[in-house]
């Protein structure tokens, strides 16, 4: 059985709450060192550049860090797997799957009349 797995990179609600918590001339450098985060090669270094990022924000953004660190753990749970695995294990969510599945199946197309005209 699989372990549970999170995202892999910043969701667009993590980020938007991250950015409420940054100040925005801070921002775009906070926002590419957090996805590196989560894009690191290996869990250990997803935990040392996190760490590196404590020790930079820690006294000035302590409410963001808080909530960086909120389920890290588990947004780096794909790190564990071999490399060529976790596209496919970051993306995969068969609960959206479903939903468009059924929103595709259950969409209702309109044929043309016996009465339309051709256009080419």
């Amino acid at each position: 059985m699989l372990p549970a797995l999170g995202a892999a990179t910043l969701s667009r609600p993590q980020a938007a709450q991250l950015q409420s918590k940054v100040p925005e001339d801070q921002w775009p450098e906070f926002k590419v060192r957090a996805i590196a985060c989560y894009q690191a090669a290996s869990p250990a270094l997803a935990r040392l550049l996190r760490d590196d990022m404590v020790s930079t924000y820690g006294a000035a953004l302590p409410s963001a860090l808080a909530c960086l660190q909120d389920d890290f753990e588990a947004c780096i749970a794909h790190l564990r797997f071999p490399l060529a695995h976790r596209r496919a294990i970051r993306t995969t969510n068969m609960l959206e799957w479903l939903f468009g599945e059924e929103r595709r199946r259950t969409k209702v197309s309109r044929m043309p009349s016996a009465n339309a005209p051709y256009s080419n």
